[in-house]
């Protein structure tokens, strides 16, 4: 652990945090065999798993799925000692002087003073961001012309509230950097009085393809929570989908199975988290999504048809995800 950390999201990593869920596969899928088995660490909330006789790495969370302080002090250990060992075994540099031990609670403050990415706020709000104006947008006249001032842009955005759509270039899922960005790097100028044959004459000069607006909210709100619960909702009330929303974008293939079982069975979001293994931060992204445009009702109790899905259902949802893909790509 001494040296500077940082987060990514794509291999090649030092180290690799995984849902418990995904242990007893390890063995089985080629995408996890191909992890180095000694890199991963297993998020648990059962301490019987961390005290087991493997040699595997687990970090303890609480229901929240928030790591317990012990948990990580310990982790930080086991990993500095191993890092330490690396060191020990790769024999010092040409020139470097041997220095004494740190200590290990001083080095991991050091680390994460320096490499501390912002906090995000414990709850999503979609006042924030490029969302909060989308949603502000809705009683605004004229065409409103969002640009997002970074290398490789994907290009401009054209809101036209009044007939609840959008242009765009670019297809809907490479749009995300709009919600990723800084809302600072986002400009917005307005063209009042637009015409249907101005409009059709702009979309073809530049190429642009209309959308509903209704599309880029629920894609927005799906990339910009991050794993935050949408502020004022409850994790352990009963909800249900009403209908799937669109799916048929390249990061949101593996959301079927999560449709298939909300719309099937009106749970807790950590209800669907126990009963699916899907990892709660991605419920939460799903389900503010859903909410927000209105595909979430809210149920006085709890309503489970499905207890697991079998192979056959597995099986029709390898196909739907292929012929999605299929069609994504044609």
């Amino acid at each position: 652990m001494l040296r500077n950390w940082r987060l990514v999201t794509a291999s090649p990593a030092d180290y690799y945090l995984l849902p418990e869920s995904l242990n007893a596969r390890m063995e089985q899928e080629d995408n996890l065999k191909a992890l180095p088995r000694d890199r991963c660490i297993f998020t648990s909330k059962e301490e019987s798993n961390a005290d087991s006789a493997s040699d595997d790495m687990w970090l303890l969370c609480d229901s929240r799925s928030v790591p317990r302080i012990r948990s990580m002090i310990e982790l930080f250990n086991l990993l500095c000692e191993d890092t330490l060992t690396e060191r020990r075994n790769q024999g010092p540099a040409m020139g470097a002087v041997e220095v004494p031990p740190v200590n290990i609670t001083a080095a991991v403050a050091a680390v994460a003073e320096v490499t501390a990415a912002p906090v995000l706020a414990e709850a999503f709000s979609p006042r924030q961001g490029f969302i909060g104006q989308l949603l502000g947008a809705a009683d605004k006249n004229g065409l409103l012309i969002y640009e997002l001032n970074i290398p490789n842009s994907p290009g401009r955005i054209y809101v036209y509230p009044e007939q609840q759509v959008f242009y765009s270039p670019a297809s809907l899922d490479l749009l995300a950097p709009f919600f990723t960005a800084d809302q600072d790097l986002i400009s917005c100028t307005t063209r009042a009085n637009v015409t249907e044959a101005e409009l059709d004459q702009l979309s073809e000069a530049e190429d642009l393809r209309p959308y509903t607006l209704r599309s880029l909210l629920w894609y927005g709100v799906y990339k910009s929570s991050q794993g935050r619960l949408l502020e004022g909702a409850d994790a352990h009330k009963p909800v249900r989908l009403k209908r799937w929303p669109d799916l048929n974008l390249s990061d949101c293939q593996d959301l079927i199975k999560l449709a298939a079982f909300m719309q099937s069975n009106a749970v807790s979001l950590q209800g669907v988290a126990e009963k699916t293994g899907i990892p709660i931060k991605l419920i939460y992204d799903f389900y503010n999504a859903c909410e927000i445009v209105g595909l979430i009702e809210q149920s006085s109790e709890a309503d489970i048809h499905n207890k697991q899905l079998n192979p056959e259902k597995v099986s029709l949802f390898s196909k739907i995800r292929s012929r999605l893909n299929k069609a994504h790509t044609a």
